[in-house]
């Protein structure tokens, strides 16, 4: 699935027209939603995973 992902995001920076990106961003919509990608699907998956990234590291540092 993440290989399909990845495949729909390159056809849609290669898409020479909105029509073609429309239908490949539906695709791709579809594709990171079955991934968890989006927070509707994280919460229904119980993925309550604490961000621990670079970004979210500032705001703590800051205090």
């Amino acid at each position: 699935m993440v290989a399909l992902a990845l495949e729909y995001a390159r056809r849609i920076d290669e898409a020479e027209d909105d029509k073609a990106a429309g239908y490949l961003g539906q695709n791709l919509s579809g594709v990171l939603r079955a991934l968890g990608g989006a927070p509707a699907e994280r919460k229904a998956l119980g993925v309550e995973e604490q961000v621990a990234g670079k970004l979210a590291a500032l705001p703590a540092a800051r205090r």
